[in-house]
């Protein structure tokens, strides 16, 4: 099977527990890039906390950021699309988790909103390299700012998590979808967008057929395009639910799976 497009999940994928990119999977993207074959980063980041990664690797190609909801142009920045949660719908989110006494962030264009900060935020803005804003009152800040956010991210403890999730897509049904990333948060974003939506459309422009495409994740943000690519591989620390429907199992992030993936079946190096 001859590739044209590879598709890579960012956190839990193509990084490091330690937020990095490995020198060997670097050479290995490079050789893929030289070859001719486009490299997508489809990703749940803000464009600010993706765009080093994909500048360091030379990446031309458009940015997915926030699940599709955000997609700008490489290297320039340029807005290519946005599907947003409209300002109606987040306020009311946000006056949700107020009365429920949940922390969320609030994610608009490079930059998340808070009502206060907490260690959490402390930890969050240096690691992933997004600045944030402690505006009080959420409902208010939104309804008087007309913020329309790529991303809404609400926290709880892990055995509220799944209910959680339920109740608030089945409130605002037709309008978000939630992701686990882990099992402390749901990264809400429009019901009208997701990674498999905007990597369909960049495969439809570039007339590159699912046949052509290799994707590889470890989430369930990733599920879909991982079902839609002619080769969707999961990386050895996906949940199992993913690791059952995957083509192809890799090894882990911290194990280079993404370079042995591509190794195997895009460079044919290391194979027997």
């Amino acid at each position: 099977m001859s590739f044209r497009l590879v598709v890579l999940d960012m956190d839990g994928t193509l990084l490091t527990d330690k937020k990095t990119i490995t020198p060997r999977t670097k050479i290995a993207i490079q050789k893929a890039l030289q070859r001719g074959v486009k490299v997508v980063l489809a990703t749940a980041r803000p464009f600010c906390s993706a765009r080093p990664f994909a500048e360091d690797l030379g990446l031309n190609t458009p940015l997915v950021c926030y699940n599709g909801a955000l997609v700008r142009n490489m290297p320039d920045g340029e807005l290519a699309s946005q599907t947003p949660i409209p300002t109606a719908i987040s306020a009311e989110m946000a006056r949700f988790c107020q009365q429920r006494g949940l922390y969320m962030k609030v994610f608009g264009d490079d930059i998340f909103h808070v009502q206060t900060e907490t260690e959490e935020t402390l930890r969050y803005s240096p690691r992933y390299g997004v600045p944030y804003k402690a505006v009080g009152n959420m409902p208010e800040f939104i309804e008087n700012r007309g913020l329309e956010p790529y991303s809404f991210v609400v926290h709880g403890h892990p055995e509220e998590i799944p209910g959680l999730k339920q109740e608030m897509e089945v409130l605002w049904s037709g309008e978000i979808i939630g992701d686990c990333p882990n099992e402390h948060a749901i990264h809400f974003t429009s019901s009208r967008t997701s990674k498999l939506e905007v990597v369909r459309n960049l495969a439809e422009r570039w007339d590159i057929s699912p046949e052509e495409t290799l994707a590889i994740g470890n989430g369930g943000n990733d599920l879909g395009v991982i079902l839609w690519a002619g080769l969707g591989i999961a990386v050895a620390n996906s949940p199992d639910d993913l690791l059952a429907k995957a083509d192809r199992v890799t090894a882990s992030n911290n194990d280079e799976g993404v370079a042995l993936a591509l190794e195997e079946h895009l460079l044919l190096e290391g194979v027997a």
